[in-house]
């Protein structure tokens, strides 16, 4: 009698473990946009392996009762393997990214992928509508940072919390397992390619990306690499050149080092992916050159150069072209970012140098960014 119970219970608890979920966690709402599925929450492992789905997720509704949508692609491999995020555009005027992603969604054959790539280009739509950085919705007042609102609060009266917990929630940390978040510098400002990492793991992934410098970095509160970081998902910020453009280049630089990177992943096969041809410049602190008079600013270095301390790197003259401030750089180090609008206030910022800092020496670090 008890061996009959125990094979019974057995074979029901085999039945389970074949049977398909009693609720797929990818939830379609049943509308479509131009022909493209809306979907309330992604789960990739739901889909068809070997394929690449698209779909609208509906963030949250605007103040005319409509949606927010961002775009989702999932490229979901015929073997399994590792999940893969790509997210671009969480500041509307950056823009590199985005392309990065198409790019690369277009290389990549599911028929000989293992794993899932799953790719955002575009998560802050308000913002992308409104060529701002902020999220923007529209009503006349400042924006959130949403880079600063991760994961959010699903009860917050603020539009941006509760815009970022759903993103979070509901699409980005649960197919997550490796994380690379696609950022350029603010209006006005321009990175080379440059990562910001806050983990071994996170150096890592930014070495086998190969770009021009890369920030040991703690991270911030709130962005979507700090807070993978925190959550045991590792992940980098990439910067990737300057707002507003699309920068050829730059962009395939970042597909390729993202292959070298699934290579790494075992999502692609040795030799996906070309060797990397450059070596990054390593820091851990930043140095800030600000000018003490308004005009304007000359800088005399450019980005990526080497500079020593006590070298002239700038000046800012006067509207009649009269030199009246010279700037040097405080540190030994590299220019890590510049500001592309030569007319500066007073206290402006010209340019960042990174450097790495003695050992037990306190970093003078700017803020990691704006």
């Amino acid at each position: 009698m008890f061996g009959k119970a125990l094979l019974a219970t057995a074979l029901a608890a085999l039945a389970m473990a074949s049977a398909p979920p009693l609720l797929a966690q990818t939830l379609l709402t049943g509308d479509r946009i131009d022909g493209t599925p809306v979907i309330d929450r992604l789960d990739s492992r739901d889909l068809a392996a070997g394929q690449v789905h698209r779909f609208w997720f509906r963030v949250t509704d605007n103040a005319v009762g409509q949606g927010w949508y961002v775009p989702v692609i999932v490229v979901r491999g015929a073997r399994p393997g590792p999940r893969l995020l790509l997210t671009a555009a969480i500041h509307g005027d950056e823009l590199n990214g985005v392309a990065v992603i198409h790019r690369l969604v277009e290389r990549i054959d599911p028929a000989v992928l293992s794993g899932t790539i799953v790719a955002v280009p575009g998560l802050n739509t308000p913002g992308l509508l409104h060529h701002s950085r902020a999220f923007t919705p529209g009503d006349g007042r400042d924006g959130d940072n949403l880079n600063r609102l991760m994961p959010g609060k699903a009860d917050a009266t603020d539009r941006g919390d509760r815009y970022a917990f759903r993103l979070w929630s509901r699409l980005l940390f649960p197919n997550a397992d490796t994380a690379i978040d696609l950022h350029t510098q603010s209006r006005g400002t321009a990175y080379p390619i440059y990562a910001f990492a806050g983990s071994p793991r996170a150096r890592a992934i930014a070495e086998l990306i190969a770009p021009d410098m890369i920030k040991l970095d703690p991270g911030v509160q709130g962005s979507v690499e700090t807070e993978m970081l925190r959550a045991g998902v590792p992940a980098i910020t990439l910067e990737l050149n300057r707002p507003e453009m699309f920068d050829a280049g730059v962009i395939g630089r970042a597909v390729d080092g993202i292959a070298r990177v699934m290579v790494d992943l075992k999502m692609l096969a040795p030799g996906s992916a070309p060797a990397a041809s450059v070596t990054p410049f390593v820091g851990d602190s930043l140095a800030t050159v600000r000018g003490t008079r308004g005009g304007y600013a000359t800088l005399l270095v450019g980005l990526g150069d080497a500079v020593v301390k006590g070298q002239l790197v700038a000046t800012i003259a006067d509207p009649f072209g009269r030199v009246v401030e010279r700037l040097d750089a405080p540190v030994d180090g590299r220019v890590s970012s510049i500001a592309t609008d030569p007319l500066r206030d007073p206290g402006d910022t010209l340019m960042r140098i990174l450097f790495l800092a003695p050992q037990g020496t306190k970093s003078r670090a700017a803020p990691r960014r704006p």
